[in-house]
């Protein structure tokens, strides 16, 4: 799942692994303009707010 809102989903997870004893790996992932730092630089198109 890859979305900013995954964090919602937390307790559900947690959940899961106690009541179908699962492993979940969780791993994060930054946004692009994060993991680029040249990203405004290189999409002329993208939106300034």
């Amino acid at each position: 799942m890859r979305s900013p809102y995954a964090y919602l989903a937390m307790d559900r997870y947690v959940a899961m692994t106690q009541d179908y004893n699962l492993k979940i790996n969780l791993r994060l992932i930054y946004p692009v303009a994060i993991r680029d730092a040249q990203f405004f630089l290189k999409a002329p198109n993208y939106r300034y707010l």
